[in-house]
């Protein structure tokens, strides 16, 4: 008789087959599939997200800082905390709807700029401003930076293609240390609840679910992101969509439980240490006996209890040998109070 192999729950489930987990069942399933398949999914995802973000700045944001590096003085330098060598109330700006760039020898430059992001370059800081706020940095004092455009062209154009494949890979590993150390946290609540649902808590598989609830927003941070950079959506919509893709992970969450697979029956006993029995201890068992069978089982009992007081087994006498045989006698026996009654 060949031994039977352990069958996978969710194996023959309809959403196994998913590709990609975007309901509860397919969540389930996708955590539980085997270690090598879900690491090449969260790697393909996080290289999909990395790959979006860098083809965003690459169309929107590098053409902007290329045309205003262009443009800059001879000898623009940083030294000494401060940006010299501007021209004397100049501003010179390029802009499109995702970035403004702004050089400007004057503190406070003025001007319509409707970028959803603006880098203000002024002799005493750098200015970030956009729609979460404003944010002043200082220039570095003990650094010398030669932004002249000789010099800065020739070196950015040297470092351009090296500089995109590590982005890649930066965001790429980012992406999964932070995946990590989320579904590390994901994990507690997650098992807590599997638990008193009477679900199946092994650690590796709830551990990838707590992953795998994850999936669901990064992919709709994705296309966010996507449809920012294609004018189909507003930079409004794009700050919802990140808010958003942290609250759907705990939806799913709440949702993907009642999915995964339940504790077997046969798991749920547990030997008794008291008694050396075993007691189901997640749900006792009830009486199969009807009421109408109860009186018989008690009459049945009370008519065997009489049999064996009548006709009482041979090694219930006792003979004391060493007194010899006038004190052998059989042993006294109990009355039984369902005579008397």
């Amino acid at each position: 008789m060949k031994p039977s192999k352990e069958v996978n729950p969710m194996a023959h489930s309809p959403t196994a087959a998913l590709p990609v987990p975007l309901t509860f069942p397919g969540v389930v399933a996708f955590s539980r599939r085997q270690a090598s398949w879900f690491l090449l999914g969260w790697i393909t995802l996080a290289g999909l997200a990395a790959g979006t973000t860098i083809w965003f700045f690459h169309y929107h944001w590098i053409p902007v800082v290329e045309e205003s590096i262009e443009t800059f003085p001879a000898n623009l330098k940083i030294q000494d905390g401060r940006l010299n060598h501007l021209p004397p109330d100049s501003v010179t700006r390029h802009q499109n709807n995702f970035l403004s760039l702004v050089v400007s020898s004057i503190a406070s430059p003025t001007g319509n700029m409707t970028s959803d992001f603006q880098i203000i370059l002024t002799p005493e800081e750098i200015r970030l401003k956009s729609l979460l706020g404003y944010l002043a940095l200082p220039y570095p004092r003990q650094q010398s930076l030669n932004l002249s455009a000789d010099h800065v062209i020739p070196w950015w154009n040297a470092r351009k293609g090296l500089f995109t494949i590590a982005t890649f890979f930066l965001i790429t590993g980012g992406l999964l240390i932070m995946w990590t150390g989320l579904a590390t946290c994901y994990y507690v609540p997650l098992s807590v609840a599997s638990f008193f649902a009477d679900r199946r808590t092994e650690f590796w598989p709830t551990w990838r679910l707590a992953g795998s609830i994850l999936v669901p927003g990064v992919i709709i941070m994705t296309i966010s992101i996507l449809l920012y950079g294609l004018h189909l959506l507003s930079l409004l919509g794009l700050l919802l969509s990140a808010c958003l893709h942290l609250i759907i992970g705990w939806v799913y969450l709440a949702g993907a439980i009642r999915h995964i697979p339940r504790v077997p029956e046969s798991a749920m006993i547990s030997k008794n240490p008291f008694s050396g029995q075993n007691l189901t201890l997640w749900a006792q068992p009830r009486l199969s006996l009807q009421p109408k069978e109860l009186p018989q089982t008690i009459t049945q009992k009370i008519e065997d209890q009489q049999g064996r007081d009548e006709h009482p087994p041979p090694e219930t006498k006792s003979s004391i040998s060493r007194f010899g045989s006038d004190w052998s006698a059989p042993l006294p026996r109990k009355s039984n109070p369902l005579q008397h009654s």
